[in-house]
């Protein structure tokens, strides 16, 4: 999953001027510092948590099931997580991203 939106950010998929296009009008979602449009899900932590951080990609799940795909913008790192519990796997991101970035 990492590697497909590794290519699809970088224009290997589709062209960069489309990928620029699908982050253009985002609609906010319900959930604070959460961004939609056309297939892709911005994520702004300045917005949740006052940081200066920005997630690319998407997020979902059903009730015991929860996925993420991102890329995030300070750390330059692309992450898929996928979980088999009715957990943030957000939280759980943001904690292996700041374990890696430490590294």
């Amino acid at each position: 999953m990492a590697v497909l939106l590794f290519a699809l950010l970088n224009g290997t998929v589709i062209p960069k001027a489309t990928v620029a296009a699908r982050l253009q009008d985002l609609y906010p979602m319900p959930d604070k510092g959460m961004f939609y449009g056309r297939g892709m899900m911005v994520t702004d932590f300045m917005e949740i948590a006052g940081q200066p951080d920005q997630w690319v990609g998407h997020t979902g799940g059903t009730e015991t099931y929860r996925a993420l795909l991102i890329y995030d913008i300070k750390t330059k790192i692309f992450l898929a997580v996928s979980v088999n519990a009715h957990v943030s796997v957000e939280a759980i991101s943001r904690k292996l991203l700041s374990v890696a970035f430490q590294q």
